[in-house]
């Protein structure tokens, strides 16, 4: 089973562990306990992608130099730190690929629960609703990044599941820093401002 069907967490509402796998977002780790916090440092991409149950993106781990990663879960709560050291074309595919898998949301919570979705530009990654602690090695640099954020609404409610995949690429050193996390009982903006699912703008970063 790869971490693909499940998207980038966009539809992960629960650990889920499969065969002795936790999926938190994008990525599946190999574990057999509920709830681990999971971490490597430095990495080459190869031996990185291994502690992976499976690496699905079209960027071949051979041609990333460093993969620092952790992960962290609760119930129906994830956060997944990211740092990959690679080319920039290649820290472009897989930074779109995250954002991609993040868009999509599963079917069955399309039917089951009002979802909004919005992308924007961030000039910092915000960690929010973290599982656990910040890694000493996480310091992404300030610049240009992205944002894709979803809202599974609870009904008639103003809180429900957010969801967020986090991405700045640090030219200087070739480095793809990534944050994504889901949260219960949490929100990202007021309901009903923001488009539903699949008509999703690019909404002003200041609000």
């Amino acid at each position: 089973m790869k971490s693909s069907r499940f998207g980038l967490g966009a539809i992960l509402l629960a650990t889920l562990t499969v065969g002795g796998c936790l999926y938190v977002g994008s990525i599946a780790i190999r574990s057999l306990d509920p709830f681990p916090v999971l971490e490597f440092v430095n990495k080459p991409g190869p031996a990185g992608s291994r502690k992976m149950y499976s690496w699905d993106f079209t960027v071949d781990p051979a041609a990333i130099r460093g993969i620092s990663m952790k992960a962290a879960s609760s119930i129906d709560s994830y956060s997944t730190w990211s740092k990959f050291e690679l080319s920039q074309s290649d820290a472009k595919r897989l930074a779109a690929e995250l954002h991609s898998r993040m868009a999509t949301i599963d079917a069955y919570l399309q039917r089951t629960k009002e979802c909004e979705q919005a992308t924007r530009t961030i000039a910092s990654i915000p960690v929010r609703s973290p599982t656990s602690d910040t890694p000493d090695w996480w310091s992404p640099p300030t610049g240009t990044g992205d944002a894709t954020e979803n809202m599974l609404w609870y009904p008639d409610a103003t809180y429900g599941v957010a969801q967020g995949c986090y991405t700045i690429f640090d030219a200087s050193n070739e480095t793809l820093w990534v944050y994504e996390y889901a949260a219960q009982h949490d929100s990202h903006w007021k309901r009903g401002t923001r488009p539903p699912y699949g008509n999703s703008t690019t909404p002003d970063p200041q609000e």
